[in-house]
């Protein structure tokens, strides 16, 4: 009986039939260094331990996962990229009408000045202005002249708060909210 289920376990884990045992098997062979290597071998398996069934599963999960982390970055990447351009693009055009608006305000504020003072005159410049720089960084300078007198920069518009002093200015006088100069009438 010892003997069968010995066969029948050597087919099972091995692949091999009692047959082939038997033809094998020599009883003058020494079986230490068999057995040394056979316990060496199972404290290896013992080692790695159990195998992971799910292992497979859960590598294509992470895969899919990667996959779709990497389709968010790039999406995101491309995102940003797009949004860098137009955001350059809208800066450039905010540069392009604040450059148009500053020269017809200029012109229109020298025309007022000359008006309102009976000659002299009057110019806004931009200060802190690099070769090529962005003019929507710099601050405004108000330079006049009166009829009798020097032209010079008035130093209460220079700076941020000028700038605002200065815009509020400007804005007062070209877009006021009742005419400084209405025409007479009689």
């Amino acid at each position: 009986m010892r003997r069968e289920e010995l066969g029948q376990e050597a087919w099972r884990v091995y692949g091999v039939d009692a047959a082939t045992l038997l033809a094998h098997h020599n009883p003058e062979r020494e079986l230490t260094a068999a057995r040394e290597r056979v316990a060496e071998l199972e404290e290896r398996l013992v080692a790695i331990g159990p195998v992971n069934l799910v292992a497979d599963d859960e590598y294509r999960e992470l895969d899919e996962r990667l996959t779709f982390l990497r389709t968010q970055h790039d999406d995101l990447t491309a995102s940003i990229k797009d949004l860098e351009k137009a955001l350059r693009g809208m800066t450039r055009t905010a540069q392009e009408r604040f450059v148009q608006a500053f020269h017809e305000i200029n012109g229109h504020f020298s025309r007022l000045f000359e008006r309102l003072f009976e000659g002299g005159r009057a110019e806004l410049r931009l200060v802190e202005a690099e070769e090529g720089g962005d003019p929507l960084e710099t601050g405004v300078e108000l330079m006049a002249q009166p009829a009798a007198s020097g032209f010079r920069p008035s130093p209460s518009l220079r700076g941020r708060a000028g700038a605002y002093r200065a815009s509020a200015t400007l804005r007062h006088l070209l877009f006021p909210t009742e005419p400084l100069l209405r025409p007479r009438r009689g």
